[in-house]
């Protein structure tokens, strides 16, 4: 599954974080419901469905973008996960920055956590 954007009429209106009643859904992952935040649900939902039918997720890539740093990066606590996935995660980021002119591996931070985040969650 590719989910490109988790809230397209906000980011349409210039609120890139928020939903139409201004909560913060990079945040909302550990409380999410279909009713309050169908976008986010609908992705745990994607997620939770390719685990079970592949024997596992295979990759949670979750992109950013701000208007006050160059290109799109990735937030991610990869810097606590064990050794090999920890290189893993790392490389998969730099070979994207190579393969991909619009995506920043400097601008990335793999130390990142954030409690109700995607990457936190998934």
């Amino acid at each position: 599954y590719v989910v490109p954007v988790l809230s397209p009429d906000c980011v349409a209106r210039g609120h890139h974080r928020q939903d139409l009643r201004g909560e913060n859904l990079n945040r909302v992952y550990r409380k999410a419901t279909a009713d309050a935040h169908p976008t986010i649900a609908a992705a745990i939902q994607a997620c939770k469905a390719a685990h079970c039918r592949q024997g596992g997720l295979r990759l949670y890539l979750d992109l950013h973008a701000h208007s006050n740093r160059r290109g799109a990066f990735v937030l991610g606590s990869a810097d606590a996960l064990a050794g090999d996935h920890r290189a893993a995660a790392r490389l998969y980021g730099y070979a994207l920055g190579r393969r991909n002119g619009a995506f920043e591996y400097a601008q990335s931070d793999f130390d990142q956590t954030a409690p109700g985040t995607g990457k936190s969650f998934i």
